[in-house]
């Protein structure tokens, strides 16, 4: 299978983030976490927080959410379900 997009860099993911009403504390920080966590792994975290309902516009997220979503509650999700599946192998 040949790939067509080429990778972004940890800044242009944050941007692109942005873009879509997530908000930042922290640039420094969050650039630490993509750096270790692909970012389109991460993504899949926004996915109930998305507003679809424009199919012909890049997901956005739900306005009203994101007063209240930030980057690290998207991290804190990630490192949760992470343990979670940690426990599930005991």
């Amino acid at each position: 299978m040949k790939y067509d997009k080429l990778p972004i860099t940890v800044s242009e993911q944050i941007e692109k983030l942005k873009g879509r009403n997530l908000k930042f504390d922290n640039e420094t920080k969050a650039q630490n976490y993509l750096t270790n966590i692909s970012y389109y792994r991460l993504r899949a975290y926004t996915y109930p927080f998305q507003d679809n309902s424009k199919s012909n516009q890049p997901l956005m997220l739900k306005l009203h959410l994101s007063k209240l979503l930030n980057f690290m509650f998207l991290i804190e999700n990630y490192v949760y379900s992470f343990l979670m599946q940690l426990k599930k192998l005991k």
